[in-house]
């Protein structure tokens, strides 16, 4: 619904298309089809992300843009975040992402009856903690050399790895952990 002011201005009432036609005298003009839109109306989400490629464990903002008909930027409202793999990514109500476990999942949101773009995630495993220290001579015992105590990926064992250049003469190892 249009109304139409003296000077001829028409503004929108209600969103949806408008029909418009003058006439003056016997003389008609052809039929206008408008279409009518709220200026507050989510008509497209937009998601954005820094990066797609995440490890087990870290969290990373994804970015919502809400564009109104006009393609003008408005405050997003009655936003449901959702995520396709929730046990590889969750997703917070307000579009925080936390990696949770190895593979990958598809983040969305939602507006009323608008789906923003899709952004998938990709998890891997976190990389092996590991320790690292240097032999120290002491007491007359010749020990050189470096001993890795790694713990590998996708396990809870811990494995001791031996540098090539591990040397020790006359000299006990102790490990502690």
């Amino acid at each position: 619904m249009l109304s139409l002011d003296a000077n001829g201005q028409a503004q929108g009432l209600l969103s949806g298309t408008a029909q418009l036609m003058a006439k003056i005298g016997d003389f008609e003009s052809p039929v206008f089809t408008f279409p009518v839109a709220d200026p507050n109306q989510i008509t497209q989400l937009v998601l954005s992300v820094a990066q797609n490629s995440l490890t087990v464990g870290d969290q990373i903002q994804i970015n919502l843009m809400a564009l109104n008909a006009f393609g003008q930027e408005i405050s997003p409202t009655n936003i449901t975040w959702q995520s396709t793999a929730p046990e590889v990514a969750s997703i917070s109500n307000s579009g925080l992402a936390s990696a949770l476990g190895v593979g990958t999942s598809t983040i969305t949101a939602q507006s009323s009856q608008i789906v923003s773009n899709p952004i998938t995630l990709a998890v891997s495993a976190a990389s092996s903690q590991s320790r690292t220290g240097n032999f120290i001579n002491l007491n007359g015992y010749s020990v050189s050399g470096t001993v890795s105590l790694v713990q590998a990926p996708g396990n809870n064992q811990l494995e001791l790895q031996f540098a090539e250049t591990l040397s020790a003469k006359r000299a006990p190892v102790y490990i502690f952990t």
